[in-house]
């Protein structure tokens, strides 16, 4: 992960940007598939796994966060490459990350 001094004031905008959107999306999948997780546990260990799953997708070394906060070319989100805007991917990329977390 990115040192503390290599974050930007975009980089901490996008990051909570992205953990409002991963948060949202999965408290649904959280609820339907691992509701007795969320009842022992509550939403502060679900709020942290949140900010780790979150941090480990945008700057996790070759992550596509960083590949794309690299690019000279910031005008959209690569969506040749990603197929969906820059928070569904997130939120998707997030889904994926909770059910390994919790199964």
């Amino acid at each position: 992960m990115l040192s503390e001094k290599k974050i930007t004031k975009k980089m901490q905008y996008d990051r909570a940007i992205i953990i409002a959107a991963v948060s949202c999306s999965a408290l649904d999948v959280v609820k339907e598939h691992y509701a007795d997780w969320l009842d022992n546990n509550g939403y502060y260990p679900f709020y942290e796994m949140i900010i780790e799953i979150v941090d480990e997708l945008m700057f996790t070394k070759g992550s596509e966060y960083l590949k794309f906060a690299n690019a000279k070319d910031q005008t959209d989100w690569f969506i040749d490459k990603h197929d969906t805007c820059f928070d569904w991917y997130f939120m998707e990329e997030g889904r994926k990350l909770i059910h390994r977390n919790l199964k």
